[in-house]
Order: structure tokens, then sequence, then C-alpha cells
């Protein structure tokens, strides 16, 4: 039976008779059955040279075996004692990162050779060592045994050293504890690996029988509590050892870490007993059970207590800052400034309600110093019949703050009446006011819905003298519209003086080339392009054109711009025409001063007000 080698690859081949007759004839040609010269080993070559091989990890190699005379064969080749192949080639290609061995077993006739080579996939990589067991503490009992182990990923390169307190006691992979008297040691294990040096100690308690202690509660968590000046505790159960658990005790400190070492010092807070085959335990510790002090930080730590009375070691714990009581507070007012008596403020998440008293106060609480809160109000939303008052909009509170923010004052807006003939705002005085102050959406220069507003009323004005080219006296005339105003609300919302200087509005006359009858405008703050609504006014400037053809004409543009000065910056979108704050002027000055604003109009500027400086409108439902 002859072998040859094809592709690579060593088959079997048996001649016919033919190829026998031909090759017997060959031999009586040769005149012998002469046996061949047996083929020295060193006629075999093994590719690479080097028996130590690296290969990085997503690499490969080639390796070969060839032979000098013949090329017929055979190589058997193996993978750490395992055939994997047959042929003259082998390409290695690592499938993790390890320390393997190739050996390639190469025969021709009756001789046979093989070459070994150790290949490192992990010479890139630094040695990985772990210890077993894993934790660093110990409990072990008298007579018990117990075996460490060093596992290191290039373990023929490895040399170990094993300390039991300070003497050298092994230097093997393992380590059999034994024969060890009750007290307390330390066991290092020492891995010297080509690259680096790895140490473990163990921590180790010996106990005499009996004495063996509980293992402790697991998974130890501390929070502070629902409640004010409370602290709530989760722990799993006590893994089962020795004699059965009874119960689990939990101790506190204001100095630090509750340990095993300072657990006598520590203020014990409560015992939860232990129940067969429950897992998951929790405990809410109280100020009126303990000595809790609300704001101080605090440690806590668990021990379990089995039936011989013995409590467990290494004792696990959790801090937490207790909490401080807090309670929310202020009064609840109409936009008129009047105090709302039974007006319900409650949290947005129900947990705490309240009503306010004759006066218009409320306080509600306790929350805790973690806690932002947000309050709405609860408060009639239908006007009584026949009345102009008796129904509010409700309103939000912003997030509210321990120590930052505990007061908030409600105004809430009279759900006054519109005119039914001004359906644009679907009959929501909320939505007409928003409107007329540009609440309704951000601008350009206000990324919010805040209202801003003059700082103080009255508002000081200023109005030149000037005679018009027709001969009207704008000076007098709007000095006279200024007081239209404080008639038509029957209070004080602007006052003249004869500085301009002194002046929040100033007036101006004149023809600025265009049809624009009159326009409102910020002159301070300057510093950006603000509009009326923008920002705080802190001045600003009426310009009304001196071609108008009439002394009542005059006063009721200079009215209506002195309206949008006062706060309502933009017009009333309504199909009535009775609106001073429409795009043109009502005509109502003929009924008097006291009738030239539309009841809708007085309404918002009263609300206005009296509304807190920057409120958020959005916060209005």
């Amino acid at each position: 039976m002859i072998f040859r080698n094809s592709g690579g690859k060593l088959e079997q081949f048996r001649p016919t008779r033919t190829v026998g007759l031909m090759l017997g004839l060959f031999c009586l040609a040769c005149n012998a059955a002469v046996e061949p010269e047996p083929v020295p080993t060193s006629t075999f070559s093994f590719t690479p040279d080097l028996t130590q091989i690296n290969i990085a990890a997503g690499h490969f190699e080639d390796f070969q075996v060839s032979h000098g005379p013949d090329p017929v064969f055979a190589v058997d080749w193996q993978l750490n004692g395992a055939s994997i192949a047959l042929g003259p080639r082998f390409r290695y290609i690592p499938a993790t990162t390890k320390l393997d061995t190739l050996t390639a077993l190469a025969t021709w006739q009756d001789h046979a050779v093989s070459r070994t080579w150790l290949i490192d996939s992990m010479h890139d990589q630094p040695t990985a060592v772990g210890f077993s067991p894993t934790e660093s503490l110990m409990d072990i009992v008298v007579g018990d045994t117990c075996r460490f182990r060093i596992i290191s990923s290039r373990a023929t390169q490895t040399t170990y050293l094993w300390e039991l307190g300070g003497q050298t006691v092994g230097q093997a992979e393992s380590f059999l504890l034994a024969d060890i008297t009750a007290g307390h040691d330390t066991l290092r294990a020492t891995a010297f690996t080509p690259d680096h040096t790895a140490q473990h100690i163990w921590d180790l308690h010996v106990f005499a029988q009996g004495e063996l202690p509980p293992l402790p509660p697991r998974e130890f968590f501390v929070q502070a509590g629902a409640l004010p000046a409370t602290v709530e505790t989760f722990w799993r159960a006590a893994e089962p050892r020795g004699d059965p658990v009874v119960s689990y005790e939990i101790a506190l400190s204001y100095d630090g870490a509750v340990t095993d070492a300072n657990w006598d010092q520590a203020m014990f807070v409560a015992e939860i007993n232990s129940v067969p085959g429950q897992e998951i335990y929790q405990a809410a510790i109280a100020d009126t059970l303990t000595s809790l002090r609300p704001g101080a930080h605090a440690w806590l730590g668990i021990r379990s207590r089995n039936q011989a009375g013995i409590q467990s070691l290494n004792t696990p714990h959790g801090e937490v800052d207790i909490s401080e009581p807090w309670w929310a507070s202020g009064v609840v007012i109409d936009d008129t400034g009047a105090p709302l008596a039974g007006v319900t403020v409650r949290t947005s998440a129900d947990t705490f309600s309240g009503q306010t008293e004759a006066d218009g106060s409320y306080r509600i609480g306790p929350f805790r110093s973690t806690d932002t809160i947000t309050l709405r109000t609860e408060s009639p939303d239908i006007m009584p019949e026949g009345e102009i008052t008796g129904a509010w909009s409700d309103a939000l509170s912003p997030p509210l703050f321990f120590q930052q923010v505990e007061r908030w004052d409600f105004v809430l807006i009279t759900l006054y009446n519109l005119e039914s003939t001004c359906e644009t705002y679907n009959g929501s005085f909320p939505a007409f006011l928003r409107g007329l102050t540009h609440t309704q959406r951000e601008t350009d220069l206000r990324p919010n819905l805040n209202l801003y507003k003059w700082d103080s009323y009255p508002v000081t004005v200023w109005v030149p003298n000037y005679h018009s080219p027709e001969a009207y006296d704008y000076g007098t005339l709007c000095r006279e519209a200024v007081q239209m105003w404080n008639i038509a609300m029957d209070d004080q919302y602007l006052t003249l003086v004869t500085d301009p200087d002194e002046a929040r509005i100033v007036l101006r006359f004149g023809d600025d080339g265009d049809a624009t009858l009159g326009e409102a405008s910020l002159l301070e703050p300057a510093d950006r392009s603000y509009l009326l609504g923008d920002v705080i006014p802190e001045k600003v400037e009426v310009y009304v054109r001196d071609r108008l053809n009439s002394a009542q004409f005059i006063q009721e543009v200079a009215m209506h711009e002195l309206g949008h000065a006062l706060g309502l910056s933009r017009h009333v979108v309504c199909s009535d025409g009775s609106y001073l704050m429409a795009t043109s002027p009502s005509g109502r000055l003929n009924d008097g001063p006291q009738n030239v604003l539309n009841q809708d109009e007085r309404h918002a500027l009263m609300v206005l007000r009296t509304l807190p400086q920057g409120f958020d409108m959005s916060l209005y439902r």
C-alpha cells in the first residue's frame, strides 16, 4: 500500500495489477530486489524555524513540513495532543488568547520525525491572575479544611508563594488550609508572572465549634423616609449558616460608618424578627422612636443574630442625610388684593392639602427638606349669576424648595365675563389678558411667558407744550388725556410731571413721514431691541402724529398709545368696535372719559397692576 500527498492531503493509493507487473519488471531489470537506503531525518524541514511563536490576537501563522527527495509523505498535525489535520501545511488562527502546543508528526516510509511549537497568542495581553475564594473575609470553624487557589492564564510561566501569618507555607498553585486553631490570622497568596506580580490577602476568622456567627444580611440599603425626619432601610435575608437567624438589629452613628469595631458604641435603633422563608425586609426608623437628628448625616449598620445569641460580623452599613421638616405657606388673594377664604391649596401629587383662612392664609406640610413641590389652587370657577366676582382662574406655583422658597402667595384672576360680542378669546378672560399683554407665547427676546410691567404705580408722564400746524394745542389736549385715564380707571395710574428727566413716559409730537397715527416704544432698557412686554420697562416714548384733524381724535390716539405704555402692549382682536385698544379708536370719548374704556380693558389693566412682577402666565389654568 502506497501513500501519496494530494494537495496537502494524505491519500491511500492501491496500484493496479498492470502497475504491479511494471514494478516487478523494473526490479528484475535492476537485477536486484534491493531495499532503498533510509533517508536521514535531516532531509525533513519545518517552517517556521523558531519553536516559540507569538501571534497577536486577530492574526495567524502558517506552518509547513517539506521533504527533499520525495514529496510523497504524511504529516499529522496535533494541537495540545489532539490530531486536528493532515497534510504538509497548517494555518493556525487563535480562537481565544491562550497558550497552545502545536506538533507536526511527519512520516516517510518507515521513518518518522516531529517538531513542536509553543504558540503564545497572549503575548500582547497582560497575564490574567485570579484568586479563589474571591472574598477577602473568611469565617472558618476549627477542624474544617479550605482549599485556596491561584489561577493564572500563563500557569507554566507563573511561580507561586503562600504565606500564613507571615511564614511561607507553600509554593504550589493551590494551598490547603487545615489544622488551624481558633483565633485570627491572615493568608497571603502571591503570583509572579512574566509581566507583573499579583497578590491577594484573606482575613481569616477561625471559630471554635458552636461559636460560628451567622452570616450578615445582604444588600443593605438606606434612604430618607417618605416623611420628614425618618429613615427607611431595606435588606435581603442572611444566607443560612449554623444556627438559624432569629432577628436583625440596626444601629446608628453620627461619627462615621458602623463597623464591627464600634458596634457597641453605636446607638441601637431597631430590631426586626426574622421570618422563615422571607427574603426581603424593610424597617422605617422615625424621630419619635429614636434620637434621629433632622438635618444630620447618619450612618447605619445591620447585624444578624442567631438562635444561640451570636451576632454576625462584617457589618453591612449605609449612610443617609436625615431630612428636615418644612411647611409651605402664603396667602391667596384676588386681583384686587382682597383675601380669598375657603380656597383649597394642595400639592400636585395630592400628598398634602389645606384651605385658606379668613385672611387668605394657608400652611400645609410637613415636607421633607429633599422635596421639591408644586402647589395648585382649587376655587369656584363659575361666576354667580348677576355678579361680576365670585369665580377665579386657578393657578399653579413654580417648583418650591426647602430654604429657597417656603412661601408662595397666589393672586387669582377674577373670571370676569367677557363681552359676548368678542368671540376671539372663547369667552376666557385669562386668554384675553394673555393676548393684550403678549404672554400667550414667547417672543424673540423673552424666552418665557412671564408678565413684565411697571415696578410701581402711578407712572410719571411728561407732556411738552406743542401746537400743531392746524393750531391744535397738543400739550393741553394730551395732558387732559392723561387725566382721562385716571378717570376711566377710577384710580391713579398716571401722574403728570414738569421735568422730563423725572418722567417714565414722555410724549413726542411731530410727523414721521408715514401714516402712523401714534406709537409707544421702549426707550430704556436700551441694551437690546426690546419691545413692550419683553422686559420690565424703565422709560417709554409715546409718539402722536401732529396732523390729526380733531381734538377728540388727538385725545383718543394719545389715550390708545398710553394704554400700550401702561402694559396693554397688544391690540384687542374683537369685531366689536367698542374697545379703545382696538386697531382703530372706538370713538367712545363722546360718552365721557369714564366710558372711554370697555369693561374688559378696565378689568385687564386692574389685574395687570396687581399681578406679581415677572409672574409666569402659563401657570394660570
